[in-house]
């Protein structure tokens, strides 16, 4: 997925909810509009239905902001790797658009919100260090 259409995407995701707040508002005016029949006939109700009117409609409106916005954050906070990474074959760097390369860990915690640790797994263990391997071993396990 290249950079256009991702920020495509994620347009029609705010833009849904927008729609769906949206929505939202005009069904709590038309359920009061329908109800203002209450304020035609003098009903000493009728001037808090306004009121609350009022407050849903802001309430709904405010919650609302607040998702879209929490949601445009996040969108822009994305980071992805996509396409073809030219690795090179004995040293494991990889090499950006510019033609230069990089270590791995750092091209990729560049590129995206990983942070990396690390260990060694039983195979190299054993191969590296095969005076140390079973009783390393042994160490992990515990």
């Amino acid at each position: 997925m290249n950079t256009d259409n991702r920020h495509f995407w994620a347009e029609r995701i705010v833009v849904k909810q927008i729609i769906a707040f949206m929505s939202i508002i005009i069904f709590i005016l038309l359920n009061e509009v329908y109800s203002f029949y209450n304020l035609l006939i003098d009903d000493p109700l009728a001037s808090n239905l306004i009121t609350k009117l009022i407050l849903d409609g802001m309430f709904v409106f405010l919650v609302g902001l607040y998702i879209v916005n929490h949601t445009q954050r996040m969108l822009r906070r994305m980071k992805s790797l996509e396409g073809v990474l030219p690795v090179c074959s004995a040293c494991k760097k990889i090499r950006d658009d510019d033609n230069r390369w990089h270590e791995f860990e750092s091209y990729i915690s560049n590129k995206s919100e990983v942070t990396f640790t690390h260990g060694i797994c039983p195979e190299c263990v054993q191969e590296l260090y095969p005076e140390f391997s079973e009783k390393l071993l042994r160490m992990d396990e515990n």
